[in-house]
């Protein structure tokens, strides 16, 4: 689990603006007409060998951030991802596991691709 961890961090820490951390998450947040929105979670507790590495992704605040289009969003999540809800904020998440290094990597390759082609519209 932690060669996932450490493949993605640094690439995370790159995409978006803010990194912070909790006993049970690991958050990144971009800014967001002048606030900071947490946009993806990764839950170390609820990660295992076994399950792969668990996420949860804010879609809307990932399209609007990015300015992506959520049909290129949803070909970079690995398939067992589902669209749901979170306990505190009333907004659609997709939640999964990367279950290797290739879902992963495949995930922040498309991450920043789209980030790098956001900021030269920004």
């Amino acid at each position: 689990m932690g060669e996932l961890f450490d493949l993605v961090f640094p690439r995370f820490d790159s995409i978006f603006d803010k990194r912070t951390t909790t006993l049970s998450t690991v958050s990144w947040a971009g800014n967001m007409e002048g606030r900071m929105n947490t946009i993806l979670n990764l839950l170390p507790e609820k990660s295992s060998d076994k399950e792969g590495l668990h996420f949860y992704v804010y879609i809307q605040r990932l399209e609007s951030y990015l300015k992506a289009d959520s049909q290129r969003l949803q070909e970079l999540f690995p398939a067992n991802a589902k669209l749901n809800r979170t306990w505190n904020v009333n907004t659609p998440a997709v939640f999964g596991y990367f279950l290797d290094k290739e879902e992963a990597a495949k995930f922040a390759d498309g991450l920043e691709a789209l980030a790098k082609k956001g900021r030269v519209n920004r």
